[in-house]
């Protein structure tokens, strides 16, 4: 199959989602993929100093990016984003203002021949009417959070995705009726959590990262973004009332963010590292935490990303409690509902004796994107079976 990932972030990203591991997984099984991210417009280029918008603008600079023989990665550039009065623009004309005035888009397109594909996964809202620039056999829409809690998310453009859309897979269960309530779906809507590069988190005894010989355990380390959805004020009571207590916060951050910290000397900010490098901090920590700030409503249907790498890491995990995460009731998670609960889960793992490593990392496995894709490679294959019957009558 020939397939487009329409996705929030680029694979060449620190930070590598859903869309990164599905479409490496689909390439490894013979397809042939496009993988497209939001589109980096005019008025982005103020922003250049940002570091995510450098590396797109870099990226964009160099051209496409070949990440095997049957994999690109792609960043649009265009006059405007698809956000605000744009995306509103957009809505009424039924066409993606930004994809209308890419300098770069169509050109790619028809240079890699990418003009016609079978599928076309969406899980950015900024893609909507991307299949009017794609002529495509099965349109998915998949969701991975609740966008419209989020900021510069069209809640009518989703709608208009999710009744063009052929399949709709959901992260969360609460993503999905949360879905199902707002725009009255009557469809069915598939569950397929986020997963794990298993083999690449995979405990095992690795060297030590320069940075944590200044740094001694127990380290309690946080990988992903900073934003509003990170609870910062748990952080600085974790490291206020547990000062032995280490605590590792690998991902950009800002000077706001540094200056927030700057009393707490247990608080070390790493900054971004590759994903290939992930692993030695992990495996080097004595806990892992999701400081999800309960009071942003988008965490409630979330599907965390960094929670099974964790695990495969071999490390238990502290969480604050959500509807999602009860519900999957994970063996090596534990769950608090308020700081103080928090940091009691926390004391517990830090002074577990008896739970090994390997076997959290071990259960981890049952969680790898191997068995994600299998069902989404089996959902495509039943659609584009489907439409061929209908085709053929």
């Amino acid at each position: 199959m020939k397939i487009v990932f329409a996705s929030h972030t680029h694979m060449n990203s620190v930070y590598k989602v859903g869309s990164f591991h599905l479409a490496k997984g689909l390439s490894n099984k013979g397809h042939e993929v496009l993988h497209i991210s939001d589109a980096v417009s005019v008025l982005h280029l103020m922003k250049r100093k940002d570091e995510v918008v450098k590396s797109k603008i870099n990226q964009i600079k160099n051209g496409p990016v070949k990440m095997n023989d049957s994999t690109y990665d792609f960043i649009p550039f265009s006059l405007v984003p698809n956000v605000g009065i744009i995306s509103t623009i957009s809505n009424k004309l039924k066409r993606n203002v930004a994809l209308s005035t890419s300098f770069n888009f169509r050109k790619f397109l028809k240079s890699f021949n990418f003009e016609e594909v079978d599928a076309i996964i969406v899980d950015s809202v900024k893609f909507a009417f991307i299949e009017k620039y794609i002529k495509t056999k099965v349109l998915i829409y998949r969701p991975t959070d609740i966008y419209s809690y989020m900021t510069n998310i069209n809640s009518n453009m989703e709608k208009d995705i999710i009744y063009r859309a052929d399949e709709l897979i959901a992260t969360s269960t609460p993503l999905l009726a949360y879905l199902k309530e707002k725009y009255e779906i009557l469809k069915e809507i598939h569950v397929i959590e986020n997963g794990v590069d298993y083999n690449h988190f995979n405990y095992h005894k690795s060297n030590q990262p320069d940075e944590y010989a200044q740094i001694n355990s127990p380290r309690i380390i946080y990988v992903g973004s900073m934003d509003e959805r990170f609870d910062f004020s748990l952080i600085k009571r974790i490291a206020q009332e547990r000062p032995g207590y280490n605590v590792v916060l690998v991902g950009p951050y800002n000077q706001t963010i540094r200056d927030y910290f700057k009393e707490c000397k247990n608080v070390f900010l790493l900054g971004s590292k590759n994903f290939s490098d992930l692993p030695q901090f992990m495996h080097n920590s004595d806990a892992a935490i999701l400081p999800l700030d309960l009071n942003n409503e988008a965490n409630h249907g979330r599907s965390p990303m960094k929670l099974y790498e964790y695990i495969a890491s071999g490390l238990q995990v502290v969480s604050m409690n959500t509807e999602e995460l009860q519900k999957r009731n994970d063996k090596y998670v534990l769950l608090a509902n308020d700081h103080s609960e928090f940091i009691d889960q926390l004391d517990y793992i830090v002074n577990d004796k008896y739970t090994n490593k390997k076997d959290v990392s071990s259960y981890g496995q049952q969680f790898s994107w191997k068995v994600k894709i299998e069902r989404i490679e089996d959902i495509l294959f039943r659609r584009l079976n489907h439409k061929r019957m209908h085709r053929d009558v």
